[in-house]
């Protein structure tokens, strides 16, 4: 009886000592469990939303640039950061020219366009514009010809062996009068070379100025030497001619003889289709032929198709660099200015609006000029600008 009290004692008075502390962590585990959960959700929950963008692309480097199946560029980075930013997931379609992809994202094919896409009136019907994020303008390519100097220019052109002929008439004259001279004149220097020179002298003489040593008067003497100078007046004329033309032609060393601008009516000139050049140009009324490719245009200048290319500087500048095997050169200074930006769906304001936000933080924290010097140098080292 005792040790049954005992036993109910001590379950009454040991055994909750012992077992509600455990009951108590157990509580307080699954609270913070829960609390871990619900914190956990919120957290979730809280982040933003991934949106999804259709993202249209053309490639034109530097600013885009095709390596294998990815791409790369200024403007690839570029849009890397306002994708990371912005938390888009994007889904991307090449396209082949600059009008097809301005068309695609008017038509609702894709969101924005991300390419060096210059900011024009015509455009702006279509898509609207970011926050522009580049400076540049257009610039004049050229087919660099072999550089040929003046005497080769002559050869090629045959003045060079008219002139051998036209000193073989002197030699020949000078020896005829010499033999004359020789026949009647016993005062004529005996020796044939004293002779032959001084005759030589005079028949240069006579061709250039119509002077003549002092002789007795005749009226067949004055005739002669009076076609003689009109024969020698001819000559130098021509010779005057031929040598200022060959040297002008000696110091333009490209095809066409484009330098500038004014020089571009009259001419075809290679566009690229749907280009900001392409419009510029038709506006001042230049005879353009446009291409979808940059290679197809470069092949059609270097074939004598078009005089020259009207494209992007930088664009230009870079290709020129990167294939001297292609010999272009650029020449003039830059002309229509016009600033780059994101082309996007008129139906798509708000992401345009968040892209531009965006672009502007960029600016004003320097990551658009980093990202500029990176590729070009700082703003405003680029040759022609």
């Amino acid at each position: 009886m005792r040790v049954r009290q005992r036993l109910t004692l001590w379950g009454r008075l040991v055994l909750p000592s012992l077992i509600l502390p455990r009951l108590g962590c157990l509580a307080v585990l699954a609270m913070l469990s829960t609390t871990t959960m619900i914190s956990a959700v919120a957290v979730e929950s809280a982040k933003p939303e991934r949106k999804a963008c259709r993202v249209g692309i053309y490639v034109n480097p530097p600013f885009v640039v095709r390596d294998n199946d990815e791409c790369t560029g200024m403007v690839i980075d570029l849009w890397r950061e306002v994708v990371s930013r912005l938390n888009l997931v994007c889904d991307y379609t090449e396209y082949n020219s600059l009008g097809s992809l301005v068309d695609a994202a008017w038509a609702g094919e894709v969101d924005v366009c991300v390419t060096n896409l210059a900011v024009t009136s015509e455009r702006a019907q279509k898509v609207v514009f970011t926050y522009p994020w580049f400076d540049s303008g257009l610039r004049i390519a050229v087919p660099v010809r072999e550089h040929v100097g003046l005497w080769q220019r002559l050869l090629r052109s045959g003045h060079a062996y008219a002139y051998l002929l036209l000193f073989l008439l002197f030699v020949g004259v000078a020896l005829v009068a010499t033999v004359i001279r020789r026949w009647y004149d016993a005062g004529f220097p005996h020796s044939w070379l004293d002779g032959f020179t001084t005759r030589l002298k005079a028949v240069i003489s006579v061709a250039k100025s119509g002077e003549l040593p002092s002789h007795k008067p005749s009226w067949l003497r004055n005739i002669l030497v009076s076609a003689w100078m009109i024969c020698g007046m001819a000559i130098l004329a021509y010779i005057t001619s031929t040598v200022t033309s060959a040297m002008t032609a000696a110091s333009i060393r490209h095809e066409g003889g484009i330098v500038e601008l004014a020089d571009l009516p009259g001419k075809n000139v290679a566009v690229l289709t749907g280009s900001g050049a392409e419009g510029y140009l038709g506006q001042l009324g230049v005879h353009v032929l446009g291409y979808d490719t940059r290679e197809e245009a470069v092949s059609a200048m270097k074939s004598g198709n078009v005089a020259g290319l009207v494209a992007d500087s930088a664009v230009r500048q870079y290709y020129a660099a990167k294939h001297p095997e292609k010999q272009i050169a650029l020449t003039g200074q830059l002309f229509h200015k016009y600033k780059f930006a994101f082309a996007v769906d008129r139906r798509r304001i708000e992401l345009a609006d968040a892209i531009s936000v965006v672009l502007i933080d960029m600016h004003e924290s320097g990551g658009l000029a980093n990202l500029h010097a990176r590729y070009f140098g700082r703003p405003g080292t680029r040759s022609g600008e």
